[in-house]
């Protein structure tokens, strides 16, 4: 019967394999018939190859077409045009079409949106920006600019970025399973309207942004959550729960301390384009955190508070295995008789007792009352010399 189940193992490890490599090669002969369709185009318009993009010239105006593969197949075709450079390079301009998110994030008053005054405008795109106000207001204060990204949106294009004194004017769009010549041209044409639709470049020097309680409460956030998995992990180790309430009260009280924190989390993060997404990450990462410090910290007070005798319990050893993860292994038994449980409970042992102990063989549990009155695991003895008793 083993050499059944073996075999069948072995045939499915070898079909998900094949299907892998299967995939890979399609993935791979994917990717090589769009840069073929690429440099084909750049043919078509007798392009320059420049560091892997292609350099053209529509309207008299020379542009940048780079083809960028990402993850899943998924490829971005960039058409980019050069501006005057100015004295004061400012962050980027992104303007994209409005997704439910955004507008989540505005309601819930998180997300901050430059407004340009044009309703029908503001209603049909998103600006995302750390660009000062008035710098967002002056680039996107003339109706031609504002026109034409409409334009590049209703083409198929996911976003324009503007990049205000940095010499830079960019479209990004999904490849697609092809390339048309006389689109990309139009495409061009937009570009170039908006290009010459632009203010000149502000001189005046834009003041740096010093706006860190977003990010530093996402990084505050993320260290939280490691010390949830590693208090909750240390604490399972020293003060072992036999039985699941200490677990459950901990996490249940976590939970409460996550409703109440996530307010101030949405005050700190709160006043910016880019704010809601950072609300999303703290959410999710102090959504694990808090629950697993919370469990974690019941269970080592319910230890380390414990000042009452310990006493034992004789129970049977039911089974015994070992879990090995990357650079550890962990050994533990299934042990019968114990009655906080009505079943077998697994209870994490050392190597040297794991190796000593065998199937069928009665052993002595040395348990803490625990402050709580949550039974816990203070130790495996091979007798009850000096052990209370129940």
């Amino acid at each position: 019967m083993l050499a059944v189940a073996l075999v069948v193992c072995l045939l499915l490890a070898a079909v998900l394999v094949l299907v892998l490599v299967r995939l890979g090669r399609k993935h791979d002969a994917e990717r090589a018939e769009l840069d073929r369709r690429f440099l084909a185009l750049g043919e078509q318009l007798s392009a320059e190859k420049v560091d892997g993009a292609l350099r053209v010239t529509s309207q008299g105006r020379p542009f940048l077409l780079r083809l960028r593969h990402g993850r899943g197949g998924r490829a971005e075709l960039e058409v980019e045009a050069d501006l005057h450079e100015g004295q004061a390079p400012r962050p980027p301009i992104v303007i994209r079409r409005e997704t439910s998110v955004d507008m989540l994030g505005k309601k819930l008053r998180i997300n901050r949106e430059v407004q340009t005054g044009d309703v029908a405008f503001d209603a049909a795109v998103y600006v995302e920006s750390d660009a000062p106000d008035e710098s967002v207001k002056r680039v996107l204060g003339e109706a031609g600019v504002r026109g034409h990204v409409l334009a590049l949106l209703d083409r198929g294009f996911s976003a324009v970025a503007i990049h205000d004194g940095a010499g830079k004017l960019r479209a990004a769009r999904e490849a697609g399973d092809r390339f048309d010549a006389e689109a990309l041209a139009r495409v061009c044409g937009e570009l170039g309207a908006i290009a010459d639709a632009l203010p000149a470049p502000s001189s005046r020097r834009a003041p740096p942004s010093l706006w860190l309680a977003g990010p530093v409460t996402a990084v505050v956030s993320a260290v939280l959550a490691f010390v949830g998995f590693y208090l909750l992990s240390w604490a399972r180790g020293v003060y072992f729960p036999l039985g699941s309430r200490a677990a459950a009260v901990g996490a249940a009280l976590g939970l409460v301390a996550w409703l109440g924190m996530m307010p101030l989390v949405g005050v700190l993060v709160r006043g910016r384009s880019v704010s809601f997404r950072l609300f999303g990450a703290c959410f999710g990462l102090l959504l694990l955190a808090l629950p697993l410090s919370g469990a974690g910290t019941a269970i080592a007070m319910n230890g380390r508070m414990d000042e009452s005798a310990p006493t034992c319990r004789q129970a049977r050893v039911a089974a015994k295995g070992s879990r090995t993860y990357q650079t550890s292994t962990s050994y533990f038994v299934e042990l019968d008789g114990l009655p906080v449980e009505a079943s077998s409970v697994e209870l994490p042992v050392q190597r040297e007792l794991f190796s000593s102990l065998h199937e069928g063989q009665d052993v002595f549990v040395e348990v803490g009352r625990g402050h709580f009155g949550w039974a816990w695991l203070k130790r495996i003895r091979l007798d009850d010399v000096g052990c209370g008793r129940w």
